[in-house]
């Protein structure tokens, strides 16, 4: 800035001194023409004088030829004189026009030079202000990073704690060496709590794969349930019987097989006398919400937070990924079976599924929906926790649920149906004991020979 300063001082010197030198030239090139303009003045005078004089010696002029030769010469002369004198202004005048030139560009660089003088200052005031917030900006991650260490010092601490009161559980075995009564390095601190997340992985992937085939069990079970019904129904049914008909679920991959099976077995069963109209489907009864999730990679920092899809808790730390739009979290293999339902309100959702199979007063006009008269609705527990609640109707029938035909015989499906709900019911037990009865340092195995000792 110093040596702008420096620069801008020198240059209005130099600007400064040429001015004077030409302002001082100017003023000599004007003695000069007052000058030429007297001595003009006095040649006009003298002109005149002789003018004056031949008009006095025009008498004499005949007998006087001489004197009137050296008199033109003398009058040539002085004119070629004037001639030289014009020239000399003409000259002057255009170097006047030029110096001017010159100073109206001397005047225009030196703007010129003050405006970058003021840019470059604006620029320093900006780059101050950008310093201040980048600064701001490290406070802040260097608040954050201390947040983040102050909470894993609390995390080693816990882990520590949770150590000694296992260490101070364990019995006390004789004749077995005393350790000493000493704080671990920070090394071995970091080992422990890797081994230990190691554990809580291992034992996490065990109990979602224990939980995967409960699910898989649970879904073999009510398929077995449902063909058992729908095969006892279709064959001991008849126009006054009493059906149940499951209210299918609409989903991305199994969507026309769900309306297939739906359907066949509506128009399999004797109520449904008419045959269903041409445009009839169940496609035509969703809403057509068809928004995909924008999906980020991110981190969880919450300890209670539960995925969208699974409704499994995402454990701190852990990789999620977020929707940047609706804010919806889920695991990242969970990502993809999530429906294309952004921006949806879940009670506009809700309202949507238990209405999207309602029979509006047109309809019911047709035969098709005359057929099945529905006396009740029965509400049953979904399959998933993160499921919306499933809904069954059912018409008039005769047959009794108890698990006995007509004919008060025991039904071998209901027996098996039980059968499996006992099993389903006995490894859900135990998967869902994941922080009741046993710590993660526990191996599956012990847990399992725990519960069925």
């Amino acid at each position: 800035m110093d040596l702008v300063l420096r620069e801008r001082d020198a240059f209005k010197l130099e600007i400064d001194s040429q001015r004077e030198e030409y302002e001082e030239i100017l003023d000599n090139e004007r003695k000069k023409l007052t000058a030429a303009e007297t001595q003009l003045a006095n040649d006009r005078k003298m002109y005149r004088e002789l003018e004056d004089k031949i008009s006095t010696q025009e008498q004499s002029l005949y007998s006087n030829d001489e004197v009137i030769v050296a008199l033109d010469s003398k009058i040539s002369h002085l004119e070629e004189q004037l001639i030289a004198i014009k020239e000399e202004a003409a000259k002057h005048i255009t170097t006047i026009g030029n110096l001017k030139d010159q100073n109206s560009k001397l005047t225009h660089g030196f703007q010129q030079s003050v405006e970058k003088v003021d840019e470059l200052e604006e620029r320093i005031e900006s780059l101050h202000t950008q310093l201040d917030v980048r600064e701001d900006e490290i406070n802040r991650e260097k608040g954050a990073y201390i947040q983040q260490l102050a909470q894993q010092k609390k995390a080693i601490d816990h882990l520590q704690d949770t150590n000694d009161s296992l260490m101070k559980q364990k019995k006390f075995v004789p004749n077995s060496p005393r350790q000493p009564n000493c704080p671990l390095e920070m090394n071995d601190l970091y080992k422990s709590l890797a081994e230990e997340k190691s554990n809580n992985r291992r034992l996490v992937d065990e109990i979602q794969r224990l939980k995967g085939d409960a699910n898989y069990f649970k879904n073999e079970v009510f398929q077995l349930k449902n063909s058992i019904k729908f095969d006892d129904l279709s064959v001991k049914s008849n126009d006054s019987n009493e059906h149940v008909f499951r209210k299918p679920l609409f989903c991305a991959e199994n969507k026309k097989h769900v309306n297939q099976r739906v359907e066949n077995r509506l128009h399999s069963t004797p109520a449904t006398a008419a045959p269903p109209p041409d445009n009839w489907s169940l496609g035509s009864q969703r809403m057509h919400h068809n928004i995909p999730h924008r999906f980020v990679e991110t981190t969880n920092k919450l300890p209670n937070n539960k995925c969208v899809s699974c409704a499994e808790t995402i454990h701190f730390g852990r990789k999620a990924v977020k929707c940047s739009e609706c804010g919806a979290t889920t695991h990242a293999k969970c990502s993809l079976k999530l429906p294309n339902n952004c921006g949806l309100p879940v009670q506009m959702m809700q309202q949507l599924f238990h209405s999207s199979y309602d029979v509006n007063e047109n309809q019911l006009a047709d035969a098709y929906y005359q057929t099945q008269r529905i006396d009740d609705v029965i509400n049953v527990e979904p399959l998933e926790p993160s499921a919306p609640e499933e809904t069954f109707v059912k018409y008039d029938d005769n047959s009794d649920s108890s698990g006995t035909t007509d004919n008060n015989e025991p039904d071998n499906g209901a027996v098996l149906t039980d059968v499996l709900d006992a099993d389903y019911r006995e490894i859900q037990d135990i998967c869902d004991k994941e922080n009741d009865g046993f710590s993660f340092t526990d191996s599956m195995l012990e847990v399992l020979d725990r519960e069925y000792k």
